[in-house]
């Protein structure tokens, strides 16, 4: 299928790119210490880029792209802290940020990725949820892509899965 996977060495991640950099508010549920695994130390990253930060920051508070934005104070204290990573899709904001900084400076080049992993969640471990559990995610990068590229995306990932023993039938429901 062509698509290259993603460096998913990396555990600790700081808040920013597991949430700010999704645009996850700053107030979510899910970024309360019952749901997520803070580290006591190193407790913070300032490894973070400025540019990057101010523009997140900046949608947060205000909007922008066709946002109206949350309307909140964002805080860069919050930013900081570093967690265990919650989802994969961190290593998806680090990917598209360095797509996005290669095509400034050079040009835009289309790609194809994907991850497995672990991720760690603060469940309450039973027979059936761990507090460690793996995801799988794709990332794909183009200009001009329809759902129609991703259903075909999806039907060749389950193909390819199933080593073609099994047609897929794909439905897409709306959950709004």
């Amino acid at each position: 299928m062509n698509f290259e996977e993603m460096p998913t060495n990396r555990y600790v991640e700081s808040s920013f790119w597991n949430f700010d950099a999704l645009f996850q508010p700053q107030q979510h549920p899910a970024r309360d210490s019952h749901d997520t695994f803070f580290l006591k130390a190193p407790a913070t990253t300032k490894q973070l880029p400025e540019d990057y930060v101010e523009m997140v920051k900046r949608v947060h508070e205000s909007g922008g792209y066709g946002s109206r934005g949350y309307g909140y104070e964002w805080k860069r204290e919050e930013a900081n802290k570093n967690l265990l990573r919650t989802h994969t899709t961190a290593i998806s904001s680090r990917m598209l940020y360095a797509l996005a900084q290669h095509a400034k400076q050079q040009s835009f080049t289309p790609k194809k990725y994907f991850s497995i992993d672990r991720v760690f969640r603060n469940e309450a471990v039973d027979r059936t949820h761990l507090a460690e559990f793996h995801q799988i995610e794709g990332l794909v990068c183009d200009r001009g892509l329809t759902l129609g590229h991703l259903i075909g995306v999806l039907q060749d990932f389950f193909f390819t899965f199933r080593h073609g023993q099994a047609e897929i039938q794909a439905r897409v429901q709306s959950i709004y």
